[in-house]
């Protein structure tokens, strides 16, 4: 945003689509002059912002709690991935077949085979 308060041409036209994210619907409209795409970009975000169906869709705190539960999934199943390489090491040190180990812990034979390494 620096570069935008700082009228620095060459370093708002590098990273104009970051600083979009930022700007008032005025500075959008002055960047806009002198970029087709921006342009674009604001034509679309206010046909969006004035569409009743999306700005009745999801509240913020919705919004931050789909977040939430999604980020919360995602370390559930990482962990679940390293559960289940443990249990591969242990049926390996056991001598166990790698198809049984594949039906017990839903890895790839290539996962379980890199294991044995």
């Amino acid at each position: 945003m620096q570069f935008w308060y700082d009228k620095n041409e060459e370093k708002i036209e590098e990273y104009k689509h970051l600083i979009m994210l930022d700007l008032s619907k005025e500075e959008l409209k002055e960047l806009a002059k002198r970029d087709m795409e921006v342009e674009q970009y604001m034509k679309e975000i206010e046909k969006v912002n004035q569409d009743p169906r999306f700005r009745e869709y999801m509240t913020k705190e919705e919004d931050q709690k789909k977040i939430y539960n999604t980020q919360m999934s995602k370390a559930f199943n990482e962990g679940e991935k390293e559960r289940s390489i443990e249990i591969a090491k242990k049926m390996l040190d056991k001598g166990k077949e790698i198809s049984e180990i594949i039906e017990f812990t839903n890895l790839s034979r290539e996962e379980i085979e890199s294991l044995q390494q």
